[in-house]
């Protein structure tokens, strides 16, 4: 297997994964705090796995390069915070949000890496 295959075979896996782990993560948080609270602690927890799992396959598969670019859902619900960031680079948006996604609560921003040409 190449290493393209593992990275697209690794992309699908973290997606679906990642969309599971939020219903669970929500489930149980859900049963302790409350539906709103779950839904918080779930939506930040899969976006700053994700966000952290990105930066660990651009470190592992590829470079962290100036190209790495913030995206937002690009939808009504997109925050003050969010939209100034959406399309900026590396450079702009580090300086802003060092860790990347997320920038808030409920943040559903993601990172495009363009070493890998895949979006997390």
């Amino acid at each position: 297997m190449t290493n393209d295959h593992r990275r697209d075979n690794s992309f699908l896996l973290i997606t679906l994964r990642s969309c599971q782990i939020r219903v669970e993560v929500a489930a149980l948080v859900k049963r302790l705090f409350g539906s709103t609270r779950a839904e918080l602690v779930a939506a930040d927890a899969v976006t700053t796995a994700q966000t952290q799992a990105g930066e660990w396959t651009v470190n592992q598969y590829g470079t962290p390069t100036e190209n790495d670019t913030w995206h937002t859902r690009a939808d009504e619900r997109v925050c003050p915070i969010c939209e100034p960031l959406d399309g900026t680079t590396r450079s702009v948006w580090v300086s802003e949000v060092p860790s990347g996604p997320p920038a808030h609560p409920f943040c559903r921003c993601s990172i495009t890496y363009s070493s890998l040409e895949i979006q997390i």
